[in-house]
């Protein structure tokens, strides 16, 4: 792969607001938090164990995980990512905690995410799957002119799956 997203500090881009950066060790709680909102198996989030896949799945080499944070408190806000560099076109995922939706952090860190790889890499066609269920999410992907190109069934559940070409 060999991809350098992030600058000397660390950063992958930031805007008036939001700050894309890497994810700090003292983080990695915050980003099982954030994954762990809403789900009934919170404390699965939060073992021992799954901070060290925490840390192996953000370090490695054929994957981006940016923190999310809000400039004006330097608050962590949530994630955004690629979790397989090998496969295109890029897939990403974003979780927000819930007390940061509906400001406008989703959609600014969005799009400057993928602005920022594009500007790195040159790559500009990416991929995002989100299920039926998440109204949020797919009205984000929609607003970032996302095209929504397939819809498949997981155990009963609705995945859309959003092609974004920058």
């Amino acid at each position: 792969m060999g991809w350098n997203f992030f600058d000397e500090n660390g950063l992958l881009g930031e805007n008036e607001t939001i700050l894309l950066r890497q994810i700090r060790q003292e983080e990695y709680v915050l980003f099982g938090q954030v994954l762990a909102e809403g789900k009934n198996n919170k404390a699965d989030y939060q073992t021992e164990d799954t901070m060290s896949f925490y840390e192996e799945e953000i370090h490695r080499e054929d994957a981006l995980y940016c923190a999310i944070i809000r400039k004006d408190e330097n608050l962590f806000c949530g994630y955004i990512g690629i979790s397989e560099l090998s496969e295109e076109p890029w897939e990403f995922a974003i979780e927000l905690f819930k007390r940061y939706h509906r400001q406008g952090i989703g959609s600014r860190a969005l799009s400057l995410f993928l602005e920022s790889v594009k500007e790195r890499t040159g790559v500009g066609e990416f991929k995002s799957c989100v299920e039926g269920s998440n109204l949020a999410s797919q009205k984000l992907m929609e607003k970032s002119k996302g095209n929504l190109i397939d819809v498949t069934f997981e155990n009963g559940t609705p995945v859309m799956t959003y092609h974004h070409i920058i």
